[in-house]
């Protein structure tokens, strides 16, 4: 046997160890090379249909609903996803994913669109992350039927541009539940990766005209996942369940948050039904403290935020600054998260919602967020530095419209 199939032979034995012990029936997810990327067309295990630079939505029918969106970049592009749909969150939802080529001056719409394989599925809340290797993921969650208990889950592809176009690779199921927020990595060599994955507190039956089957136990909650790296050859190893985080605020979508503090503490970051509250474990994430309603900065909404670290090593806060979906505002702490003496208006406007941030190797920070889902729709780009947050200044916010509905 040849000594790179002995390697690879090694880290799958070693993989499936870990999911063994840790009672998940998973697989290893590759990020080696030798993995192809290519233009699927479709994938059962999925249930999607991946579509190019299309022209027109999914079974032709009209888009009126926009909004959750993420973004991602690699090695110059931006890429933008987020869910559209006929009129609302609904069955037959689908994924579009937009890219710019000129730092978010003009967007090239719908470069892939991930489509239901049939008309009981859809497709939504995508998370772009970037691996310890620097290859770019995005997650999606599958459900058959509005609300599928969690069973359908989160899915991940590896995407990337080739002569103006995209390609991915095959689609891995990566665990049951919903992560539509970005993961951590842990360590100074980032050789691990925590998961935040919710399975939404819902009850069986009809909500806005739609059927929700109810969450399974195993599911329902908050929990990290953790994966490792190997680097001989470059694999992620599939994620497995690290730990439940206890909840005792009223909760549906926690669309929950990781921070590292150092020194073995993490910080987790809440959606509750009351606003944002916290939660504190000092040994590596084993065990938390109880919830406690996140004050600092006055009001919080009932909605997604964003939390982490920049390249600086100060703190990026970005949330509704209400208890509307409104005054969207960026928030920068320089003492680990003590103080939050900064702080810059990104858009007052009733209907901002659900920020997603990504750093761009000159510092530049950039952002997303949807305003007014529906009928607007508007997938709103934002860009601006430490400095500008630092300094208050408005005048220095760029931000451009990548698609709208109106």
């Amino acid at each position: 046997m040849k000594l790179r199939q002995l390697f690879i032979l090694s880290a799958i034995v070693v993989g499936f160890i870990i999911i063994s012990c840790n009672g998940y029936n998973g697989t290893v997810i590759p990020v080696d090379i030798d993995e192809k990327y290519s233009s699927i067309l479709i994938d059962s295990s999925s249930k999607a249909l991946f579509l190019y630079d299309s022209k027109s939505n999914p079974n032709g029918k009209v888009r009126g609903y926009q909004g959750c969106s993420s973004i991602g970049y690699d090695k110059g592009i931006i890429y933008a996803a987020w869910i559209s749909g006929v009129k609302d969150e609904e069955i037959g939802n689908y994924i579009s994913v937009a890219a710019s080529k000129d730092d978010g001056k003009s967007w090239d719409l719908d470069k892939l669109t991930i489509a239901p394989i049939q008309d009981s599925v859809r497709h939504f809340d995508p998370s772009f992350w970037s691996d310890r290797y620097g290859v770019l993921r995005m997650n999606w969650t599958t459900s058959t039927g509005m609300w599928d208990g969690g069973i359908g889950g989160t899915w991940s592809i590896r995407m990337k541009y080739e002569l103006n176009e995209i390609k991915i690779s095959s689609p891995q199921k990566m665990f049951n539940g919903v992560m539509n927020v970005k993961p951590i990595h842990l360590g100074v060599d980032s050789s691990s990766i925590l998961f935040p994955v919710s399975g939404w507190n819902i009850t069986e039956g009809i909500y806005n005209g739609e059927f929700f089957k109810q969450t399974l136990p195993q599911y329902n909650g908050v929990f990290l996942y953790k994966s490792v790296y190997r680097n001989t050859p470059k694999l992620l190893l599939a994620p497995t369940k690290f730990v439940k985080i206890p909840t005792s605020q009223p909760r549906v979508h926690d669309e929950a948050m990781v921070l590292d503090l150092g020194m073995n503490t993490l910080k987790c970051f809440f959606r509750t039904q009351k606003g944002i509250f916290t939660s504190v474990s000092t040994d590596g994430g084993l065990n938390w403290s109880s919830q406690i309603a996140f004050k600092d900065l006055g009001p919080t909404a009932v909605s997604r935020f964003y939390v982490g670290r920049l390249k600086s090593g100060n703190i990026l806060l970005v949330m509704n600054a209400s208890t509307e979906r409104e005054m969207l505002t960026a928030f920068l702490s320089k003492d680990n998260g003590e103080t939050w003496p900064y702080k810059l208006l990104i858009d007052r406007r009733k209907g901002a919602s659900y920020p997603d941030i990504i750093q761009k190797e000159n510092g530049v920070i950039c952002m997303i967020h949807d305003y007014k889902r529906y009928p607007n729709g508007e997938i709103k780009f934002t860009q601006f530095t430490e400095s500008d947050i630092i300094s208050g200044d408005v005048s220095k916010v760029v931000s451009t419209t990548i698609s709208s509905l109106r």
